[in-house]
């Protein structure tokens, strides 16, 4: 019999596993507590936008669990994170008002939530009630994560207001922002809202429509967040001025970088970033011009020196993909790879610990990269892996 400290342990690395977790519920009762907190850990609350005829079975269980929270508040102080999934117009606009009561009669019985995202949220169709309720959870103390993923909203200024109110923000995911009005004045940050720069922002993910809206604003002198702190960057989408200057502006204490998409104009990063860990390189394409190791030896060429100072960079990833219909056991594929071996080589990488590349097929789930690829890309690069650095993962998604 395992003690039961062990078991808490083990649990709480099940957090994901819900059928596990209630099994374990079901074994001892010594195992209860610990499998209710990783089953109530994440909650999510979707509308059935695609099957309306469950709308009656969706409320019914809703109102179920918010009589099981109200009725056992030990379970919704579990409730870590919660996600709003699908939350738009529904064909029969009579239901949403019901829908919008029983979603913030939970919402309302959890104080502890630490991470709230949206995933296809309509703001703007939302009830008075529910949007109070789901304010006061973003302006809590606990709330310090916040991610939007298609989330659609009137304004920019409403948005800007929202985000001024979140004292506590720490990591915030942003990607395809949908606003009817991108205006962006200073009337976006109300008068009453957080003291410029006063929020500590610690991680930031951005599509390429948040570096041109969002990224802007975080910008801004009189903006509530400040971004030159920041200790994570991920950025997808298209390279651009705008992304650089973005990257430029917040580079010098950021400590993982992940970019995603790649040009000549991304060669202007790393001498910004003089305290980078970890960095991630994606969305780099074999057979594509210009090829992937002309772009990593754009990108790491500026921090050559003839004193052979290091870079503190201790963990570097290289995601390559293929299309389709290329085949990866073509030599010609990575004939070019010893450059870069060569380059990290030098003095000025001595501080990478590992080198990780993943390679994959895009757009092509059932054809996988086939394993005599990786003695092919191997065996380009004796130094890093002689040195023991060298890892290399197949069709990793």
């Amino acid at each position: 019999m395992l003690p039961n400290e062990l078991v808490d342990c083990i649990l709480d690395n099940l957090s994901f596993d819900t059928a596990t977790l209630l099994n374990c519920a079901l074994v001892e009762r010594a195992w209860v507590a610990s499998s209710q907190r990783g089953i109530f850990r994440h909650i999510i609350l979707e509308w059935p936008i695609a099957f309306p005829a469950h709308i009656d079975g969706i409320m019914k269980a809703t109102r179920a669990l918010a009589t099981s929270l109200s009725e056992n508040p030990h379970l919704a102080s579990y409730v870590h994170s919660l996600e709003l999934h699908t939350f738009l117009q529904l064909s029969k606009p009579e239901d949403l008002e019901e829908l919008h009561a029983v979603t913030a009669s939970v919402v309302q019985l959890l104080s502890n939530v630490g991470e709230i995202i949206f995933t296809r949220v309509d703001w703007s169709i939302l009830s008075p009630p529910l949007k109070l309720v789901l304010t006061d959870m973003l302006i809590a103390p606990s709330l310090t994560q916040l991610s939007l993923s298609h989330f659609y909203i009137s304004t920019f200024a409403e948005l800007a207001s929202l985000l001024s109110r979140m004292k506590h923000l720490k990591a915030l995911h942003a990607a395809d922002l949908v606003c009817q009005n991108w205006d962006m004045t200073s009337s976006s940050v109300p008068e009453d809202c957080t003291t410029p720069k006063s929020i500590q922002l610690e991680q930031l993910e951005l599509d390429e429509n948040g570096v041109f809206a969002l990224g802007i604003w975080l910008q801004h002198d009189s903006c509530p967040i400040e971004i030159q702190n920041l200790h994570s960057l991920h950025i997808e989408g298209s390279p651009s001025p705008e992304r650089v200057s973005f990257v430029q502006y917040v580079g010098r204490n950021l400590r993982e970088l992940e970019l995603l998409s790649f040009g000549w104009e991304d060669k202007c990063y790393l001498e910004f970033t003089p305290n980078l860990r970890k960095l991630h390189l994606g969305g780099l394409y074999q057979g594509d011009e210009p090829t992937p190791t002309a772009i990593i030896q754009a990108l790491f060429e500026p921090l050559l020196n003839p004193n052979g100072n290091t870079f503190p960079l201790q963990h570097l990833t290289i995601s390559l993909a293929f299309v389709e219909d290329d085949d990866p056991l073509q030599t010609h594929h990575w004939d070019e790879w010893p450059v870069i071996d060569a380059l990290l080589e030098k003095p000025e990488f001595a501080s990478l610990g590992t080198v990780n590349f993943q390679v994959r097929r895009i757009n092509a789930c059932d054809s996988v990269i086939p394993s005599g690829v990786r003695e092919l890309l191997i065996g380009k690069l004796p130094f890093l892996k002689g040195s023991g650095k060298l890892v290399v993962e197949l069709n990793k998604w």
